[in-house]
């Protein structure tokens, strides 16, 4: 069994027991491609190289207030470019409605994780980045869009740590 099954595996099952925990489901597709990379890093000189497809199930449960969510979020990125790949990660995140706390309208996330990726960026140093993420988006009923700015580093645990920064536009649905 390969590497990335054996990622996509212990994910899923880690992921279990969060699915009774969480008051809200969602699923989210977005499209993520580089930006404000370092320009002295060989590979991401120009932002065009870095392009992926985001699939993300995310786990919501109220904390402190009913304006403020934790979201827990494993997901799965097909990478075209640089190279075809894929990145298994998760996320935990706090979400937060400033006008409505029935979670509704205008929300800003913020939050960290870690992954897994196939590709091999000379940039890290290592397959096992770290994540720091923060956004923002607009809720429907049950439909929600939103901006988010990820930023993967390895926390100064391998050699090199140039981070690898991307943009990504996400459309979802809750239930």
């Amino acid at each position: 069994m390969t590497k990335r099954r054996i990622a996509v595996l212990c994910l899923c099952f880690v992921m279990l027991p969060v699915i009774t925990y969480a008051q809200q489901n969602s699923l989210a597709i977005g499209y993520g491609f580089g930006a404000f990379n370092d320009k002295t890093s060989p590979r991401l000189q120009s932002d065009d190289y870095y392009r992926y497809i985001h699939i993300v199930y995310g786990y919501e449960r109220q904390m402190f207030s009913p304006h403020i969510q934790l979201l827990l979020e494993p997901y799965i990125d097909y990478v075209m470019k640089p190279h075809d790949g894929l990145d298994v990660g998760l996320g935990v995140s706090l979400k937060f409605y400033p006008f409505n706390e029935k979670r509704k309208g205008l929300f800003f996330v913020a939050g960290t994780g870690a992954a897994y990726t196939t590709i091999g960026f000379k940039e890290q140093g290592t397959h096992a980045p770290f994540i720091l993420q923060g956004g923002f988006g607009y809720q429907w009923d049950r439909i929600f869009i939103e901006n988010r700015f990820r930023h993967y580093s390895n926390a100064g645990l391998a050699s090199p740590n140039h981070s690898i920064n991307s943009n990504i536009f996400l459309i979802g649905t809750r239930f």
